[in-house]
């Protein structure tokens, strides 16, 4: 178990994923526990491909993680350019937590193209976010700009705002400027299911070719049935090109 209080990490760069922290177990999870109390993890990088765990500042495998009133800010990775939490088996045995508390997680970037993803987030378990903002994150080329999320998550009272997942150089299209809800089609994970209460998405964009500026419902190459997304007393606009993708696919949210 760790818990930082009032620290700084910083600076730091990992070759196989978790560029500040690295943080669960080696099985099925979870047991590793890992608390951050007003706290700052930044400018740390990943320099190995998504697949390794990313996680610029921090990755979570199998475990648990949770921040109160803390910041994750300007790190990079290929995966999951601030956070990357998953079971590290393709979501289909196990568990991970993260859970936000009054932080933020912002200027994150993910690096990796279309194999990489969520600028500030990338959640393969399950994700709680309650008052935080996840703000100014970039995934050009890839899913999922602010959040990634091929799992479960719940945002209340969150902010999602200003970020992008712009086409990059090579001409890879982005999608989900400010979360992507994906189903990658590995066999016998649950469809991802993203729940935002309370919340507010807006600002965020992808550019003229991609899908959903504010939230993207996919799948990966067509594979499996889309996941399932519900908005209870939340604004999503002003987001760029759309708001939602599909249109209509979502309750609540027009455009």
């Amino acid at each position: 178990m760790l818990t930082l209080n009032r620290s700084l990490v910083t600076g730091n760069i990992s070759a196989l994923g978790g560029g500040g922290i690295v943080t669960g177990t080696m099985g099925t999870g979870p047991v590793g526990v890992t608390i951050l109390n007003n706290s700052e993890v930044s400018f740390n990088t990943v320099t190995a491909p998504p697949e390794s765990g990313g996680g610029g500042a921090i990755l979570n495998h199998a475990g648990t993680l949770t921040l109160n009133s803390s910041l994750v800010d300007n790190n990079s990775a290929q995966g999951g350019g601030g956070i990357a939490s998953g079971t590290g088996n393709g979501n289909t045995a196990g568990n991970s937590l993260v859970t936000l508390n009054k932080s933020v997680v912002t200027d994150n970037m993910a690096t990796g193209g279309p194999m990489g993803g969520g600028g500030g987030m990338s959640n393969g378990g399950t994700l709680v976010s309650n008052q935080s903002q996840v703000t100014g994150n970039t995934a050009p080329g890839s899913v999922g700009g602010g959040i990634l999320n091929h799992a479960n998550a719940t945002l209340n009272k969150t902010i999602v705002s200003g970020n992008t997942a712009l086409d990059d150089t090579s001409g890879d299209t982005g999608a989900g400027g400010g979360i992507g809800n994906v189903n990658f089609g590995v066999p016998g994970a649950p469809n991802p299911t993203l729940l935002i209460n309370n919340s507010t998405v807006t600002d965020n964009s992808v550019s003229a070719d991609g899908v959903g500026g504010g939230i993207a419902n996919i799948t990966f190459g067509g594979a499996g049935s889309l996941g399932t997304v519900t908005i209870n007393h939340t604004q999503v606009n002003l987001n760029n090109p759309d708001n939602c993708f599909p249109t209509g696919s979502i309750a609540g949210c027009i455009g």
